[in-house]
């Protein structure tokens, strides 16, 4: 079974182009706010691409203030779809 992480990982090389590096996974125990939904046990890791795809689309929509858009498409790596 693919974790949601793999999902997420996926879903940006899909969109964004392929992953340069990602540090290593580290504890997210920075605040409470995600507890409700998420539990306590978060991790967090980086992860870098290799192209600017990801730039260009943040700045597009902001200069077109598209500003939904780019809330759409973080949503969707957020639920994993």
């Amino acid at each position: 079974m693919i974790s949601v992480f793999e999902k997420a990982v996926q879903l940006l090389k899909d969109d964004f182009g392929a992953i340069l590096s990602s540090s290593a996974e580290y504890g997210f125990n920075f605040t409470d706010y995600y507890k409700e939904e998420f539990g306590t046990d978060l991790k967090k890791m980086l992860t870098y691409l290799t192209t600017l795809n990801f730039l260009k689309y943040l700045c597009s929509c902001l200069a077109l203030g598209e500003y939904a858009d780019f809330k759409l498409m973080v949503m969707k790596l957020d639920n994993g779809k």
